[in-house]
């Protein structure tokens, strides 16, 4: 069976909404996950993923608020969101 085009998407949430309406198809589609094989990553030449540190940071109310909602527009746990704010500042301090 010929797979359908992606649509163009007007918005992240349109994009979100198709996705998971779709999820059915996209996991049979990929059927089941595999155990990480450290070996073939070398092989392959990915990057194993980092080691991580749990940190406390204390942030200004307003400040966690606004990157709370940011996050719920893009779908993503807040968390997450602010590990990629904080991410992309470091790489363009770096420059």
């Amino acid at each position: 069976m010929p797979r359908k085009p992606i649509p163009e998407f007007k918005s992240e949430a349109e994009e979100a909404a198709f996705w998971y309406a779709n999820r059915d198809n996209v996991e049979a589609f990929l059927g089941e996950p595999r155990p990480f094989d450290q070996a073939l990553a070398d092989k392959i030449g990915l990057a194993a993923r980092p080691k991580t540190e749990a940190i406390s940071l204390r942030l200004p109310g307003g400040d966690l608020s606004r990157a709370k909602a940011i996050a719920a527009k893009k779908g993503l746990p807040y968390q997450t969101y602010l590990k990629m704010l904080i991410h992309e500042a470091l790489e363009r301090e770096a420059i």
